[in-house]
């Protein structure tokens, strides 16, 4: 009787693996997400972690999302100083203005052109990086937390058992 109900058991166990859907895993192509067929925008990221309860990589994401438009407005800021920079050449050039205030304003221009310039590449790849790796962490932490069953054998004062954990 005991091995009928564990062959059983196990036809039931194996019936319900096989009938389980495979969950769709989260992708990321260029700047768009895919989860299965469903594709979203970096927009749409942040409230998609929200509602599948993923803190995570929530965090990670936004963490990312701030880097990256932080590296964009650097990179604004660089080429609004380059713009000015060449203005105030243009100026002291033909212009009837002072040269010597035009040309320390078009050093401190330079300054600023670099300095954003140079702050702006790694904002931009860090913060790129962080949004696409929250996806390997929502594909490892978050999808693969729902539990599943499996068998165990188990030692009891009856001697040993199999045990159906789910």
């Amino acid at each position: 009787m005991k091995k009928l109900f564990f062959l059983f058991a196990a036809i039931l166990m194996a019936a319900n693996l096989i009938a389980q859907e495979q969950t769709p895993i989260l992708e990321c192509h260029g700047n768009t997400y895919f989860y299965g067929r469903e594709a979203m925008t970096q927009r749409q990221m942040l409230d998609w972690y929200a509602q599948h309860n993923c803190q995570a990589a929530y965090l990670q994401f936004e963490q990312g999302q701030k880097m990256a438009n932080a590296g964009w407005a650097c990179l604004g800021v660089s080429a609004a100083c380059h713009v000015g920079l060449w203005a105030c050449l243009g100026i002291a050039m033909y212009g009837e203005a002072d040269f010597e205030k035009l040309m320390w304003a078009s050093y401190g221009l330079a300054a600023g052109h670099a300095a954003f310039g140079a702050a702006c590449i790694p904002l931009l790849i860090v913060g790129h990086h962080k949004m696409h790796g929250s996806v390997d962490r929502y594909n490892v932490s978050c999808s693969m937390a729902k539990a599943q069953p499996y068998w165990s054998v188990q030692a009891s004062n009856n001697g040993l058992g199999l045990a159906l954990n789910f």
